[in-house]
């Protein structure tokens, strides 16, 4: 997995146990990754992403539900996207 990717994954997780959702990202993990100075960036999944992330938002959903039909009320951008 290239290095964007992981780091793209990182915030993706952080989001999802933010939102209360299941995620593999813990507080320990977080603290780690806040000594390394990683960055979080400010905006919301979604926001100001190029098409390659975007892209890799797609595939993701499509790997948890099975398909690509985005429901426009999704939460974020991606069903605009």
């Amino acid at each position: 997995e290239p290095l964007g990717n992981w780091a793209c994954n990182q915030r993706k997780a952080r989001w999802r146990l933010e939102e209360g959702k299941k995620s593999w990202m813990t507080e320990e993990r977080i603290r780690l990754l806040d000594e390394a100075g990683f960055d979080w960036g400010t905006k919301k999944l979604g926001a100001g992403k190029t098409w390659e992330e975007r892209f890799e938002d797609l595939l993701m959903f499509k790997q948890e539900h099975g398909h690509c039909d985005i429901p426009t009320k999704q939460g974020d951008s991606l069903s605009r996207w």
